[in-house]
């Protein structure tokens, strides 16, 4: 999966909430129901960060993405060690929340029960596996600024 650039124009982690997936759009838009803590709730679509999947008006390539994403993070669910996702939006060094098409920017983090982890808990980053799992499949969007053309272009 691609990595974000270092140095001074590199996003910055804005803020972290438990998270409930109420829908998944496409192989890289869900949306999500936060828990901001204290009985206060947000639903947010965010774009995960990192990869471009194929678009849903792609029927066959973007349905494939959509449901491809909507097994991998189910099978997560089931694994008997976890605990829930953690989603986290991204913040330009010079402030502004990283939105695209009214959709923030972010990566899921699935946690799962650990007890060697600081207070009991490991986070597992599931943007480089989804990332993964649709370059596998084929189902990256061709020619986008996000995938290299490389590994989302057929040959020829």
């Amino acid at each position: 999966m691609p990595v974000p650039v270092s140095g001074p124009d590199a996003p910055s982690p804005l803020y972290s909430y438990p998270a409930t997936v109420l829908d998944i759009h496409d192989g890289d838009t869900i949306r999500w129901r936060l828990d901001k803590g204290h009985g206060a709730e947000m639903t947010m679509w965010l774009r995960m960060a990192g990869y471009d999947a194929a678009e849903i008006k792609d029927a066959d390539r973007g349905t494939k993405a959509r449901d491809l994403v909507t097994k991998l993070l189910a099978d997560v669910t089931t694994r008997t060690d976890f605990k829930g996702w953690v989603v986290q939006s991204i913040r330009t060094t010079g402030g502004a929340d990283v939105m695209t098409f009214a959709r923030y920017l972010g990566y899921v983090f699935g946690s799962f029960v650990d007890k060697s982890a600081p207070g009991g808990l490991r986070f597992e980053p599931m943007n480089p596996a989804i990332y993964n799992a649709l370059k596998t499949a084929g189902l990256l969007k061709r020619g986008s600024k996000w995938n290299p053309p490389a590994e989302t272009d057929p040959p020829g």
